[in-house]
């Protein structure tokens, strides 16, 4: 069984047999919980989803793309705590099985540039696109999907396409920390009332689902 905690934003704290794996981990979360963690995986560089900050009293390993270990090598991480990471790659962070898929964070704006962004399908059921929506391999065998729903990259029918594209699976949402109260009321509001036969689950901050 797997808790799935929301600590913020896009960061996500995953527990099982009492290892602790965190996801994106950036400025606009807390970081108590990366204190306890064993390993740390990265989306992207964006410091919304990494902070050097974050790994401070931290011993857990990093997994990222190249421009993620850029980054934490240029602000004094060891490189012997950093582990690059591409699309196709399986690791095994935390005693989890993750796999990374896409490659591309979404585009803002045309001539802005477009960072690395790699999506990891966790255990084969929690998949965590970070900025982009990249479809899981296998759709109908995710059970979670931590879904995007406010961002300069994004449009909500955009968001709405990819929950359709994973038709089993509970829609818990993330990268939200522009919204307003007011805001994640009329967001939350349209989604639930668009995907009303599946389950919208909002974590709120250091509330705890289990899978």
């Amino acid at each position: 069984m797997t808790a799935i905690t929301k600590l913020g934003h896009s960061s996500i704290a995953l527990e099982k047999d009492e290892r602790i794996l965190v996801i994106d981990p950036g400025n606009l979360s807390p970081h108590d919980r990366v204190r306890d963690a064993e390993a740390v995986i990265v989306t992207h560089a964006h410091p919304d989803h990494i902070v050097v900050d974050a790994l401070d009293g931290s011993a857990a390993e990093v997994w990222g793309p190249q421009e993620v270990a850029d980054v934490l090598v240029r602000d004094g991480i060891a490189t012997t705590r950093i582990h690059v990471v591409a699309p196709g790659d399986t690791f095994s962070p935390a005693g989890f099985s993750v796999t990374a898929f896409g490659g591309q964070h979404a585009a803002v704006f045309p001539g802005m540039k477009v960072l690395q962004n790699n999506a990891y399908l966790v255990d084969e059921e929690l998949f965590h696109p970070g900025d982009s929506f990249t479809t899981a391999p296998d759709p109908a065998l995710v059970k979670v999907l931590f879904t995007p729903i406010a961002a300069p990259w994004l449009k909500l029918a955009e968001t709405m396409d990819f929950i359709h594209a994973h038709p089993d699976a509970d829609i818990v949402p993330i990268h939200d920390a522009i919204l307003s109260d007011a805001g994640i009321g009329i967001t939350d509001g349209v989604l639930r009332s668009r995907f009303e036969e599946r389950a919208y689950r909002r974590i709120r901050k250091d509330e705890t689902l289990w899978t």
